[in-house]
């Protein structure tokens, strides 16, 4: 990217109530976000994203949905990047065919990384100047200025309730080919921050970000009957944390204790079916995401995915046709290359 284009996506951020970070120069901490670099834009100059009228505006692809049941799922392949020993959060490129983006748990500098749909390695980027806590799900939607495709990061886990702020990070979807994967590990150009708190404080494991960025909706992990589900409305706020709306809870369908627990959660593009997966099972229901949260209260879910063999699962996500799941678990043996499965449509509309 060239430094002419970067000032302008720069500014088209700042405008659209995002924090543009860029990897250099270096700048003071923010208050109430990570350690990061400041956008080199100036706020004075004029905003290309204020001419961004309807048809400008970057949407989800169209996709089809599963109307029917789904195959059993079938291993398609290992992971084929050895440093995704623990893979938390999965979703398929929004805009770039044959790409799966994914990350590791806690642990793991701020990285995706990029996989076909075979597993095969295509290459990682690094979020500049972020120090990742407890980085838990992945979710694919249009960039807080509506521009392009972004990737939506999930840092919000708190698994001992001691965290005063969460934060979701925004990347441009870095530009990547199925067939030519990348020589070494590249640096993302900049990340929007998005500091936020949740009331009472929650373990937070799943995260789906609306398909037009109209609002993220977070999900309680827990053991109990019933777990929270925040909604974040945009426009998100920048730099100063955001306390987010509890919204209802949901029921996961599923027995007691740990099965129970919500590890991982992805939106059908076309914003009518939402997933939700726990260690025993992944959950589909029909959803309207123009209605809100509130709808998850009365929610019925369907089993559409026994589990593999994946006794660590805690990712899921539509496939790029919007027709079939992918899973992966991360490694219990600590050994690379856990396989990821994936299950086809057995009728589509």
């Amino acid at each position: 990217m060239t430094v002419r284009a970067l000032l302008i996506v720069c500014t088209m951020a700042l405008t659209f109530a995002g924090t543009c970070v860029s990897p250099a120069p270096q700048a003071p901490s923010m208050a109430g976000a990570p350690s990061s670099s400041a956008s080199a834009s100036s706020p004075a100059a004029p905003s290309p994203a204020l001419a961004l009228g309807p048809a400008h505006r970057w949407h989800m692809p169209e996709r089809a949905a599963c109307a029917g049941a789904y195959t059993a799922p079938a291993a398609r392949g290992r992971l084929g990047d050895a440093r995704l020993l623990e893979a938390s959060g999965i979703v398929a490129s929004p805009s770039q065919a044959g790409v799966l983006w994914l990350h590791n748990d806690s642990g793991d500098a701020a990285r995706l990384y990029a996989v076909g749909v075979d597993g095969r390695a295509l290459g990682a980027v690094t979020l500049p100047n972020v120090d990742a806590v407890d980085i838990e799900d992945l979710a694919a939607a249009p960039c807080p200025d509506l521009s392009g495709p972004c990737l939506y990061v999930a840092d919000t886990g708190d698994n001992k309730l001691r965290r005063e702020q969460l934060v979701v990070y925004a990347v441009p979807e870095p530009a990547i080919a199925a067939d030519r994967p990348l020589a070494k590990d590249v640096e993302a150009p900049f990340v929007w921050i998005f500091p936020l708190i949740v009331p009472e404080r929650a373990n937070i494991e799943a995260l789906v970000v609306l398909p037009d960025a109209s609002a993220m909706l977070l999900f309680e992990k827990t053991e109990a009957e019933r777990a929270r589900v925040f909604r974040y409305p945009a426009p998100w706020t920048p730099v100063f944390a955001a306390t987010v709306e509890v919204r209802g809870t949901v029921v996961v369908p599923a027995g007691v204790g740990a099965l129970r627990q919500i590890t991982g959660a992805d939106v059908h593009p076309s914003g009518t079916r939402l997933l939700l997966r726990g260690y025993g099972a992944v959950w589909e229901t029909r959803f309207d995401a123009a209605a809100g949260a509130e709808q998850l209260e009365r929610a019925t879910w369907t089993e559409v995915m026994a589990e593999p063999d994946e006794p660590q699962g805690e990712a899921v996500a539509y496939d790029a046709a919007g027709t079939g799941l992918w899973t992966v678990s991360e490694s219990p043996s600590g050994e690379p290359g856990p396989p990821l499965h994936f299950a086809s449509c057995a009728a589509t509309p």
